[in-house]
């Protein structure tokens, strides 16, 4: 829940710093992942008494802060990628001249020529 309400926070910061296009393009996945490995290397490199100072920012403040981080962010790394066409499949030729064998008879008559 915590980490939905991050992503909905983060991609608000980039719908509002590059516009409305730049957020819809962002892949939720990758997004959540980085959060999260970026969240783990806070928690063992920052010290509880370091985040004072965020947990008093005012919201003008925080949100200002919010956009600078989203100006230099590097979408490109977090887009979704647009599907490619479908190859068609290969169109199987049929020659009159050759008939249809079965694999399984020909295996039981080998079978039964063994015996």
């Amino acid at each position: 829940m915590v980490a939905f309400n991050v992503l909905v926070v983060v991609k608000a910061a980039i719908r509002a710093v590059h516009g409305p296009e730049a957020a819809a393009a962002l892949l939720g996945y990758y997004t959540a992942i980085e959060m999260r490995n970026f969240g783990e290397s806070l928690d063992t490199i920052v010290d509880t008494e370091d985040w004072e100072s965020v947990r008093r920012a005012s919201l003008q403040a925080m949100a200002a802060w919010l956009a600078q981080q989203a100006k230099q962010l590097g979408l490109a790394r977090y887009r979704q990628t647009g599907r490619s066409t479908r190859t068609p499949a290969v169109k199987r030729s049929h020659d009159p001249g050759r008939t249809h064998f079965s694999v399984a008879r020909t295996l039981q008559q080998r079978k039964a020529k063994a015996s």
